[in-house]
Parts: structure tokens; C-alpha cells; sequence
């Protein structure tokens, strides 16, 4: 039974809700995970149309607002590198460990939000390019962690930024933590190794942290 069209999508495609809950049953799994697709898309439409009429713009507008370079980006990839974290760390806990389904659970999850954030950091290289000797008011995160980008570029960067721009604050964890703050906007910033285990202790992670994040673990 084909689909009910009734609103465009990217890319020219129209469907309904009622015409994708039409196919549910006797389909292959090709079919499921493509409904599967499509049933996302509609509820992304419906939530683009949903937060449009909540700010009182359109919603190409709003989609204007959430690219890369701007606040709400920035907000989101900061966002999506504490959650990436937080579930890695669910995949060492002994209850996760002990647990085949449990851990099965966790280790998909972690995979997909590290996907989510490397996607999204992919798109944050794309879509600007960052002043090298100083950092922006949007930004909150800077890591050469993400695949396909000039990785040296970024840790020189990096350098330059806790050497001879950012004041550092405090040492934590052995010296693989370092707490700074920017002199421009009073800022907290944190330099870490999340992937430590790593040769030379991989790729570094410069991120904006909260006074109290930085006061508990810094003991300041």
C-alpha cells in the first residue's frame, strides 16, 4: 500500500503519518527500516514546525539559527561531548559489565552518540573556520577528536591558546587536567585527554566548564 503524501520533505518526498502506519505489517526489513526513516523525518517535521511557531518565526528561519557557528550549534556540540563521555562511562561501570544485556544496550548507545558528536564536530569545521589566537564568545568546545579534519592544525591551536593566551588556574588528575580561564569573558575553560589511553594521550579536548563543575573538581 503506497504511502499518503501530504507534505514535502527535503528532497521532494511527501508522506502522512496515517500512510506510514498503513505499512506496518507484511513488509521486508528493507521496507521496516526505511518506514523506520521515515517516520523519523516526520516527527523531525513536526518538531521544526512545533518550535517555529513557538518562537514566533519561520521555519527557515529557525533552521537558519541552528547552523553551524552559531549559539545554539555550539550549545549542542558542547552538549553532545558531555553525554558522549557520561555513556563511555556507563560501559566501565561493573553493573553495565556484569550484565551482557545491559552492556550490549550501553556499548549501541555509545557508539551512537559518538557518532552523533563526531558528526556534528564535522560540521562545525565546515561551516566556519575559528580565529587561531583567540576564542569566541558562541564557542565551547575545541577538540581535534573529530574524523576527517586537519588534526595538528587544531592541537596547534590548542597550544597556542593555553600557552600564551588562556591564564591557568589549577592542575587536577596528575597533570591530566588543566583548568584556565579566558581573559576576555572570565570563562572557564578545561584542558582534558578523554581518550588517554591513547599513544601521547590522543587528541585534547579544550571545553568550557561551569564555576561549580570547576570548584568541585579543582577543589578552588
Amino acid at each position: 500500500m503506497p504511502l499518503t503524501f501530504v507534505r514535502q520533505a527535503p528532497g521532494g518526498a511527501h508522506w502522512s503519518q496515517q500512510g506510514l502506519a498503513s505499512r506496518r505489517s507484511g513488509i521486508s526489513r528493507t521496507e521496516t527500516m526505511a518506514d523506520s526513516d521515515l517516520a523519523i523525518e516526520f516527527t523531525r517535521l513536526r518538531q521544526l514546525e512545533h518550535l517555529a511557531k513557538q518562537h514566533g518565526i519561520t521555519e527557515a528561519e529557525l533552521s537558519a539559527d541552528g547552523q553551524p557557528g552559531s549559539p545554539y550549534f555550539q550549545e549542542v556540540l558542547h552538549a553532545a561531548s558531555r553525554f558522549a563521555d557520561a555513556i563511555a562511562s556507563l560501559t566501565r561501570n561493573c553493573a553495565i559489565v556484569s550484565d551482557p544485556d545491559l552492556y550490549r544496550l550501553a556499548h549501541r548507545a555509545q557508539e551512537q552518540m559518538s557518532s552523533l558528536f563526531r558528526s556534528l564536530g564535522e560540521a562545525d569545521v565546515k561551516g566556519h573556520n575559528r580565529p587561531v589566537d583567540r576564542i569566541g564568545s558562541d564557542e565551547l568546545l575545541i577538540t581535534a577528536e573529530f574524523a576527517n579534519r586537519d588534526n595538528r592544525a587544531v592541537e596547534r591551536r590548542i597550544s597556542y591558546l593555553t600557552k600564551e593566551y588562556l591564564t591557568e588556574i589549577a592542575v587536577s588528575d596528575g597533570g591530566w587536567a588543566l583548568l584556565f580561564r579566558d581573559p576576555s569573558d572570565g570563562r572557564l575553560w578545561e584542558l582534558t585527554y578523554p581518550h588517554g589511553e591513547l599513544q601521547g594521550g590522543g587528541p585534547r579536548r579544550l571545553s568550557v566548564i561551569r564555576p561549580e563543575d570547576a570548584a568541585y573538581r579543582y577543589r578552588l
